[in-house]
């Protein structure tokens, strides 16, 4: 497919991931530099899809404990020189740093102006977040990985708000879905990365907040689900599900209510499975 479609990143990004999924690290790597210098030579609309093959690179550096070269695909990112993205920087300055910020700030204040008025911009507005918050993650070294995590959320947080300023139309409510799903995934990057300073309890604070908001979203709630039955507590689940049945009823909700029921308990209930279908089937 990429001797066809060779301008393809995400397609580029996708063969990346199969390398990395058969554990060819140093396949994958290459890849991803290959398609980051190749994108230097592409039109300007097919470069929006730049940041997820820099945030793959990048991340594949910090799961292999190479946090300085993370950082500097990242700050050629934010610089958008792309043909020098994959190189290490051998000192990286506190003025890089600053300056990175302030690039990444107007960046993000341009690719939320614009998704605001169009809803297929909203996925610019989810890889510029997302690889702004891995830079800050990266940036920070020398601090308590706490303070990095927090540092790191701040940016999903500012964003979040700032979409939110923008008006409650169509646009702006793809874009802040599409930012829920960015942090739950850079949560769930870290988690699996065993990057110090995760709490199960951050994933589920985020699930919850983005299901206050989109009480529907199968990928929150399969997240959510996940998460409570590796943590083994049942009826946080069961609760989550009865407040959002009470406030916006539907039949994906009761669908899900109902597997739950099923697959997530250790025990099957058939009373409390019937119940739920009886209140599905009388739902209006």
């Amino acid at each position: 497919m990429l001797k066809i479609e060779r301008s393809s990143l995400p397609l580029w990004h996708a063969y990346a991931q199969v390398e990395l999924r058969q554990e060819h690290v140093d396949e994958a790597q290459k890849v991803l530099q290959t398609a980051i210098a190749a994108s230097v030579a592409l039109p300007t609309d097919k470069r929006d899809d730049a940041g997820l093959v820099h945030l793959a690179l990048a991340e594949l550096f910090i799961s292999i404990d190479r946090p300085k070269s993370a950082l500097g695909v990242l700050l050629a990112y934010a610089d958008q020189q792309f043909e020098t993205a994959f190189e290490e920087s051998a000192k990286i300055s506190p003025p890089m740093l600053l300056r990175a910020r302030k690039l990444y700030a107007d960046l993000l204040e341009r690719s939320i102006a614009v998704a605001s008025e169009s809803g297929a911009a909203a996925a610019r507005v989810q890889l510029d977040v997302a690889c702004f918050a891995a830079f800050e993650h990266c940036a920070r070294e020398g601090e308590p990985p706490r303070t990095r995590l927090d540092r790191a959320l701040a940016v999903f947080d500012g964003a979040l708000a700032r979409v939110a300023a923008t008006g409650a139309g169509a646009c702006s409510a793809a874009a802040r879905e599409l930012l829920f799903e960015a942090r739950a995934r850079f949560l769930a990057f870290l988690a699996h990365a065993g990057q110090g300073g995760f709490r199960p309890a951050d994933t589920r604070e985020s699930l919850e907040q983005a299901l206050r908001k989109s009480p529907s979203h199968t990928g929150f709630l399969c997240r959510y689900a996940h998460g409570e039955a590796r943590a083994r507590i049942e009826n946080r689940l069961r609760l989550q599900l009865e407040g959002a049945l009470a406030k916006h009823p539907s039949h994906i909700l009761w669908t899900f209510a109902i597997w739950s029921e099923v697959r997530q308990r250790p025990t099957l209930n058939p009373n409390a499975v019937r119940a739920f279908f009886e209140c599905a089937v009388e739902c209006p």
